[in-house]
């Protein structure tokens, strides 16, 4: 077993390696009856099928780091940071549920009395 504990519902891996992430994508080919493509070299996965692609697939060089690129901490504030202040600032929140009381009063009432007349 390439990944320890793979199978057990509460698995957690905050680690990432090829190993492992081969054996999962294999478990949810087996498990949900899925096919998965690949667009670099068939290695692994099968290559996804040519239906008038123009897509060319192109050598990487050596020593080359097939990874996702995630973005350094100053740009994902940048662009994450602004929405998640707005949602955590307590003028926002409070302005907010002002305006829903209304909503949440009338549904609230329009419940309770549906439930007495039955």
């Amino acid at each position: 077993n390439k990944c320890t504990g793979f199978k057990n519902q509460k698995f957690k891996f905050i680690n990432h390696s090829m190993a492992c992430d081969l054996q999962a994508l294999d478990y949810l080919m087996k498990r949900y009856d899925v096919n998965i493509y690949s667009l670099n070299s068939d290695e692994y996965f099968k290559l996804a099928p040519d239906i008038g692609s123009d897509f060319v697939l192109s050598k990487k060089p050596k020593k080359y780091i097939n990874d996702i690129l995630i973005p350094d901490k100053y740009a994902q504030e940048r662009y994450y940071g602004k929405k998640s202040r707005l949602k955590e600032n307590l003028h926002y929140k409070l302005i907010k549920d002002l305006i829903r009381l209304p909503s949440d009063i009338k549904h609230y009432l329009k419940e309770k009395y549906a439930n007495k007349n039955r």
